[in-house]
């Protein structure tokens, strides 16, 4: 994730160093959780978020729900108050995948039997690993907005009680005004189901 400018008089296009260079990404298989770098100086590469951190995974406060992550983050901006003006660069990721699903019998809520060969760990889960949408800032990786299944309260998003299943693809972002900021999230599970939230005004929080 980058800035430029585009100088089209000289044929130039360069990196905005003020703003930097950040990469991120999923491990895949290879673990839970997102990984995040600060790449804006490639002979000292560090980490991207807040307090030397380079990894958000289940063990980071208000992460419980993350999974093994596959899908690209979306890049995006969006407004942290009605009175900001200016925007926060935001990444926007689905929780991600559960081992469970290595099973073809696995489903929400089925116990194990001798036949369909579920692990202890999986038998009966009410919810999936990676059952979440997270939004953090992209520079420090501060949460700024997560969703994930909740059967009491649904607070601004109401599709959160059917949220039991993981996240595995990426979130599409939608500016549905031309303003700068995302008014729309859209993105499925493997439950079969397609989610949309919204933002109104762009803001997120």
């Amino acid at each position: 994730n980058a800035k430029y400018t585009y100088n089209y008089t000289g044929n130039k296009v360069a990196v905005d160093n003020e703003e930097g260079v950040y990469a991120y990404g999923g491990m895949r298989l290879g673990g839970k959780g997102l990984l995040g770098f600060n790449l804006s100086n490639l002979e000292a590469p560090k980490p991207a978020f807040n307090n030397n951190i380079s990894l958000i995974n289940e063990n980071t406060r208000g992460f419980g729900r993350i999974g093994h992550i596959w899908s690209q983050p979306s890049t995006a901006r969006m407004k942290t108050s009605s009175s900001d003006t200016t925007g926060t660069d935001v990444l926007i990721f689905g929780g991600g995948y559960d081992l469970c699903y290595e099973n073809e019998n696995f489903q929400i809520g089925v116990a194990a039997t001798a036949d369909n060969g579920i692990s202890a760990t999986c038998a009966a889960k009410t919810e999936a690993d990676g059952n979440a949408v997270y939004i953090i800032n992209a520079k420090t990786g501060e949460l700024l907005w997560s969703a994930t299944y909740d059967s009491g309260a649904m607070g601004n998003f109401d599709g959160k009680k059917y949220m039991k299943h993981s996240i595995v693809g990426g979130i599409t972002a939608l500016d549905r005004n031309n303003d700068g900021y995302i008014d729309n999230l859209y993105f499925a599970d493997l439950g079969g189901q397609v989610f949309r939230a919204d933002f109104n005004g762009g803001i997120v929080g």
